[in-house]
């Protein structure tokens, strides 16, 4: 071993991490020349002066372009952040031990051919319940410890294929449930490390808000995205269903799962989206997706000035169990204000039918996660750890809030007769209103998306099946990010991107947590 593999395998051997020797670069890049990056070169960027710490990758990419910076220099700086910062955090279950070699090969092919994609070079976290075939995919559970899956998930080869370098696994809650997993512990939110980061793609918002990596992707189910994304002062994605693929995720509902990205900015986001989205075959939903992808791009929708003209409606009804006392409503009655000096039109919405009473007849997890399990313990094939799972219930390895709220409705469900089971019928039916409501609500005011704060209506994406965006909009009395949250038509993805790229501009309400500075 030389001085360098060791100097590399130190970094990962901080105590609770699993560091895993990885055999080879495994699917590292697509065809050289593929794809484009929209840069723009400055002159600001220097050997010297170059910081990970809220850096995106357009700056990244410049600082490349101008041979200030190269990929491995740029994954030894995040590696040297995990190792000094993880402990206090727990947000990466797994560091990708063989990265800084991905990184070489990268700079290679840039010295041949410039970028190989549009995410080229760029460090990223990947929530562990995403396949990986080069390292295990745990699900934050000790009896997957050891798992390594036969191949990659869709979206981690569309992420490695646009030169993406996965970094690292990141925790989250176990089997996407809560904040907590057996395996990596409780994710701490860097702005207060006594906080939780948030669940359940819980490290992803806590690794990337504390600069370990350039960016990350979550799931959301039910809020595991744009929960984190709040807490941790991030830009969140959930994507229509169909958008991104979900085959070779560790799942929960086929019915209301969904991979999407989680960033810093809505730059950053929309270049994620344009490499993970699209058709599937082992995911048949995709195919709602095809011809609603836009061909210019999401990064097209990059308008400041995105504002102007817009219809937003606000639901007012949502903001009753807001807190007054930390702030949180000033928060968002600001955020509001300040897309109506943007330029917007912002309407009330007329009170809807109770929404959250709606929302918890809608709840179709604990039907579907029996028969979603089976299948993917099925594709592991020989590399799965168990048969079922009744076989992890009864393991009592399992941590955190799944423990308690899904397993023990399990009994009751008949998950291969499932179109038998009129409560499983009335929870899709209850759906299909939510999601009518809102078609109404929208139609009726001609608007452009609708706006609350996650922690008022975290389930009205999901169970709807719209798309919606979380974005910084300041930090309670408590120091703890919070979120406005835009939702919009389904596969409407441009219109949230320039929607809240706009915002974003007009408020730059983000700030790096201060306790994970530069080193």
């Amino acid at each position: 071993m030389n001085s360098e593999q060791k100097q590399t395998n130190e970094r990962g051997s901080v105590a609770r991490r699993s560091v895993i020797k990885l055999a080879g670069a495994t699917g590292l890049v697509g065809a050289v020349g593929a794809g484009s990056t929209s840069v723009s070169a400055s002159d600001d960027s220097s050997p010297d002066s170059f910081t990970v710490v809220e850096t995106t990758i357009s700056e990244i990419h410049s600082a490349m372009l101008h041979e200030d910076l190269t990929a491995t220099e740029l994954v030894e700086q995040y590696l040297d952040r995990i190792d000094a910062y993880d402990d206090d955090l727990n947000a990466v279950i797994n560091v990708n031990d063989n990265a800084t070699e991905v990184a070489k090969e990268l700079d290679s092919k840039y010295e041949e051919s410039g970028f190989v994609g549009p995410l080229h070079g760029i460090p990223l976290l990947l929530k562990d319940n995403t396949d990986t075939a080069d390292m295990p995919t745990t699900g934050g559970s000790v009896l997957f410890e050891d798992t390594t899956p036969p191949e990659d998930a869709f979206i981690t080869k569309q992420l490695r294929e646009a030169g993406a370098i996965i970094i690292g696994k990141a925790n989250l809650g176990e089997f996407s449930y809560g904040s907590t997993s057996s395996i990596g512990g409780t994710t701490k939110n860097p702005y207060d490390t006594d906080t939780p980061a948030g669940g359940s793609s819980t490290g992803s918002g806590s690794g990337t808000a504390a600069n370990l990596a350039t960016i990350s992707v979550g799931t959301d189910t039910g809020g595991s995205i744009r929960g984190p994304a709040s807490n941790n002062s991030l830009v969140g994605v959930r994507p229509t269903t169909g958008l991104i693929s979900r085959s070779g995720i560790i799942p929960l509902s086929s019915t209301l799962d969904t991979a999407g990205p989680m960033t810093r900015t809505v730059a950053d986001t929309a270049e994620m989206l344009d490499v993970m989205v699209g058709y599937d075959p082992d995911d048949p939903k995709t195919a709602e997706s095809v011809g609603e992808i836009p061909d210019e791009g999401y990064t097209s929708y990059l308008n400041p000035n995105g504002l102007d003209g817009a219809r937003i409606g606000v639901l007012r009804q949502l903001f009753s169990d807001l807190d007054e006392d930390d702030g949180t409503l000033d928060i968002i009655e600001s955020a509001i204000s300040k897309m109506d000096n943007a330029g917007a039109t912002v309407i009330d919405i007329d009170e809807l039918p109770d929404l959250v009473s709606l929302a918890n007849q809608g709840d179709v997890i604990s039907y579907e996660i029996d028969r979603e399990m089976e299948q993917y313990l099925d594709d592991l094939g020989d590399a799965a750890p168990v048969d079922s799972l009744t076989e992890i219930v009864e393991s009592d390895t399992v941590e955190g809030v799944i423990a308690d709220i899904t397993f023990p409705e399990l009994e009751d469900v008949d998950s291969d007769n499932l179109l038998d089971d009129n409560d499983y019928l009335n929870a899709l039916l209850v759906k299909r209103e939510i999601r009518e409501l809102l078609f109404t609500a929208m139609g009726e005011n001609d608007l452009d998306a609708i706006v609350y704060p996650f922690s008022a209506a975290n389930w009205m994406s999901p169970v709807a099946a719209f798309p919606s965006i979380n974005v910084p909009a300041g930090y309670t009395d408590d120091g703890i990010g919070q979120g406005i949250e835009f939702i919009a038509k389904p596969f409407d993805e441009s219109t949230l991107i320039e929607l809240a790229y706009s915002y974003e501009q007009s408020s730059m309400k983000r700030e790096p947590p201060k306790e994970f500075g530069e080193l």
